[in-house]
């Protein structure tokens, strides 16, 4: 009868530890890091500026003028792109956070 009790006391046990929660970290790193030195940074790589006309037509400085807008446009894509890996990264983050948190079946099998 003692055998039968202890063999039950030790697979509750088994089975209610499977119940219990972990409590996981998650740490990715900085999601910044992931354009650091690419030309999506625009902090440590700026497009430069169109170089400025040697002469004095206007000719010249339309042309410099156009230049410096097609510059622009690049700055602004470039940016563009930079805020959207972060923003994608951020999301990411957020939803294996959401995933590692609750039971763990929703870690095994989604949901």
């Amino acid at each position: 009868m003692t055998m039968i009790r202890i063999v039950t006391l030790a697979a509750l046990a088994v089975i209610l530890a499977g119940c219990s929660t972990v409590r996981t970290t998650v740490f990715t790193g900085s999601c910044l890091g992931l354009i650091e030195g690419t030309s999506l940074d625009l902090r440590t790589s700026p497009v430069p500026a169109a170089p400025l006309p040697e002469g004095d037509s206007q000719g010249e400085w339309v042309a410099n003028a156009d230049a410096q807008v097609g510059r622009l446009d690049t700055a602004n894509r470039n940016g563009a792109a930079g805020l959207n890996v972060i923003a994608k990264c951020e999301e990411r983050d957020k939803k294996a956070a959401e995933r590692l948190s609750g039971p763990f079946w929703r870690r095994w099998f989604g949901g």
